[in-house]
C-alpha cells in the first residue's frame, strides 16, 4: 500500500469517527430536548398558565396551557384565530399586543370577563434583521385567592413602596416618636439618608426641636390633629419656613398607633413674598413720588397760564384794532396753544390721580351721565343737532367719578370730531360670559385702522396740523380707567365711516 492511500484510509476513519460524535451529539441533544419538552408539557398541563405566539398580523400560531381550562377553551383551540376575532371585547390586551409589537416588552394585570384576573408578559420575537416578527405571551391565572397571595406583592409591602414614593413629603411615627415609614421628598426635605433613618427617634433626630416635636406627640395621641402654617425652623443657621399637618393614624383595632405628618417646605415662597413685598412697596413710593411731583407740576405751570391767557385775550379784546391780520393771527395763535397747555398740564394729572382709584365704589347710572351730557349739549356745541339712541343700561359699581369721566370723554369725541352738522350716536350694552361690553358708535369721521392701536397712547395726536385740536391725554386716561377695573377698551372704525368705542366691565361691577 502505498503511503498516499495509506494517508486516504486514516483520513476516512477520522471522518468516520467524527460523524459518529456528532450522531452521538445530536441524539444527546434530541433527547435532552424531548426530556424539556416533556417538562414544557407537564408545567403546561398542570400550572395556571397560558403559552402563545401571535405573529405581527395578530393570528394565534400558539396557544397551549392549563389555564385555557378557565376560559372554557381548549388546547389549539384559538390558532388560526385573530386576537381581535377571538376576544372582541379585550381593548387592555389589544393595547399591549401593539405595544410589543412595537419593539417594547410589557407587562400588566387584566380583569377579565367573569371576573378572572389574568397576568399578561408579552415579549417581542425579533428576527435576524432586527424587525419584530411576532409576539410571545405567557399569562398567569391569577384568579384563586391562593395564587394570588404568592404571586402578587404583600399589602405591606405595596404600602412601604406606595409610601417612599409619594410625591410629598411624609413621615409615619409609632407612639414613641420613632420613624417606621419616610417618603423620599421628607428624606430630602430635611437632608436625610432615608437608610439610615427608620427606628430612629425624631428627638435624636432634631435633638434642638424636641418641645416642637413633644406638643405634637402629646396632642396626637390624645386624637386630636394639629395644624401650622409658616413654622419657622433654624437649622445650621439657615431660616427655614414650613407648613404641617400631624394627625393619628391608627391599627387595625382602632387604637392610635402612632402620629402621621405633612410638611411642604415654603421657605422658597416665603422669601419670593418678601421680595414682592418690598418691590410693591418701592413701587408705592415710586408712584406716591410720581403723584406729587404731577400736582406740583400742575400747580406750578397752571399759575403762570392763568395770567398769560388772561393778558393775552385782554389784549385781543382791547387793542384788536392796532393789531394787523398777522398780529392778528400771532395772539390767537399764543392764546390757542395756553389753552392747550393748560389741558396737557390737567390731563397729565389725571392720568397719574392714584386718590381716584382708592375712593369708595359708588354706583352710578349711565343714563343719568348721558342725560347730563346732553343737557350741556347746546352750550358746548351750539352748531350741531345731536341724536343719542340708548339701550336699557345697568348701573355700574365703580371708584370715584371714573365711568363719569369715560363715558362723558368718548360722547364729546362723537361730537367733536364729526363734520355733519346732525351727529348720531348709538349707545349699548351686551351681556358676555363674566362682563358686559359698552360701545358707543358714532358717524364721525372715523380712525384709520393702522391708528387703532396708538390712539389710546399718551400725547398721541392723529396730525399735528388736524383742525380737530385735542391734548392726545383723553383716550390714555380713559384706557388706564377701564385697565384698573379690569376691562379692556378697543375701537372698531374705518377712515370717513364713523367709530365705535367698546370697553367692558367686569360681572361683579354692575349693580344688580
Amino acid at each position: 500500500m502505498t503511503k498516499s492511500k495509506k494517508n486516504i484510509i486514516e483520513q476516512l476513519d477520522d471522518a468516520n469517527r467524527k460523524i459518529k460524535e456528532l450522531e452521538a451529539e445530536k441524539e444527546a441533544l434530541e433527547n435532552y430536548a424531548s426530556r424539556k419538552n416533556a417538562h414544557l408539557k407537564l408545567i403546561l398541563d398542570n400550572a395556571p398558565i397560558i403559552l402563545s405566539y401571535i405573529n405581527k398580523e395578530g393570528i394565534i400560531e400558539l396557544s397551549e396551557g392549563k389555564a385555557l381550562e378557565r376560559m372554557h377553551l381548549k388546547t389549539g383551540e384559538l390558532v388560526g384565530s385573530s386576537i381581535y376575532e377571538a376576544f372582541p371585547s379585550g381593548e387592555a390586551f389589544h393595547g399591549l399586543f401593539q405595544e410589543a409589537i412595537s419593539g417594547k416588552e410589557v407587562t400588566k394585570r387584566i380583569v377579565a370577563k367573569d371576573n378572572l384576573h389574568f397576568h399578561n408578559f408579552l415579549a417581542p420575537d425579533f428576527s435576524e434583521s432586527g424587525e419584530v416578527e411576532g409576539v410571545t405571551n405567557v399569562v398567569v391565572d391569577l384568579t384563586e385567592s391562593g395564587k394570588l397571595e404568592k404571586i402578587n406583592i404583600g399589602k405591606e409591602q405595596q404600602f412601604a413602596y406606595f409610601f417612599e414614593h409619594l410625591p410629598a413629603s411624609v413621615v409615619m411615627f409609632d407612639q414613641e416618636m420613632r420613624i417606621i415609614r419616610a417618603s423620599k421628598q421628607w428624606c430630602v426635605d430635611n437632608d436625610l439618608n432615608p437608610n439610615t433613618i427608620y427606628g430612629k427617634s425624631q428627638f435624636d433626630i432634631f435633638p434642638k426641636e424636641s418641645r416642637f416635636w413633644e406638643k405634637i406627640q402629646a396632642t396626637c395621641l390624645q386624637g386630636e390633629s394639629l395644624k401650622k402654617e409658616c413654622e419657622i425652623v433654624v437649622r445650621d443657621g439657615d431660616t427655614i419656613y414650613f407648613d404641617w399637618l400631624a394627625k393619628p393614624w391608627y391599627d387595625y383595632n382602632q387604637q392610635i398607633g402612632g402620629i402621621v405628618v405633612f410638611t411642604q417646605e415654603t421657605t422658597e415662597k416665603v422669601n419670593t413674598n418678601e421680595d414682592l413685598r418690598k418691590h410693591k412697596e418701592l413701587l408705592e413710593k415710586k408712584l406716591a413720588d410720581l403723584e406729587l411731583f404731577a400736582c406740583a407740576t400742575y400747580h406750578d405751570l397752571r399759575e403762570p397760564l392763568r395770567p398769560i391767557i388772561s393778558f393775552v385775550q385782554l389784549l385781543e379784546r382791547k387793542y384788536k384794532n392796532i393789531f394787523d391780520e398777522e398780529g392778528k393771527e400771532f395772539l390767537h395763535h399764543i392764546v390757542s396753544n395756553a389753552k392747550r397747555m393748560h389741558q396737557l398740564v390737567t390731563g397729565l394729572l389725571a392720568y397719574v390721580d392714584r386718590e381716584e382709584n382708592h375712593k369708595k365704589e359708588c354706583i352710578i347710572d349711565p343714563n343719568s351721565i348721558i342725560n347730563d351730557f346732553k343737557d350741556n349739549l347746546a352750550k358746548k356745541f351750539p352748531a350741531k343737532k345731536v341724536n343719542i339712541r340708548i339701550s336699557d343700561l345697568p348701573k355700574i359699581k365703580v371708584p370715584g367719578q371714573k365711568a363719569k369721566v369715560l363715558i362723558t370723554h368718548l360722547l364729546k369725541n362723537a361730537v367733536q370730531f364729526n363734520e355733519n352738522n346732525i351727529v348720531n350716536i348709538d349707545i349699548d350694552i351686551k351681556k358676555e360670559e363674566d362682563f358686559h361690553t359698552f360701545s358707543i358708535g358714532d358717524n364721525g369721521i372715523g380712525i384709520a385702522p393702522k391708528y387703532h392701536q396708538s390712539i389710546f397712547k399718551l400725547f398721541t395726536q392723529l396730525s399735528a396740523n388736524s383742525k380737530y385740536k385735542g391734548g392726545g391725554i383723553g383716550l390714555s386716561v380713559c384706557k388706564k380707567m377701564v385697565e384698573d377695573w379690569g376691562g379692556r377698551i378697543w375701537v372698531d372704525s374705518k377712515e370717513g365711516d364713523g367709530s365705535k368705542f367698546f370697553f367692558t366691565i367686569p360681572e361683579n361691577m354692575v349693580a344688580v
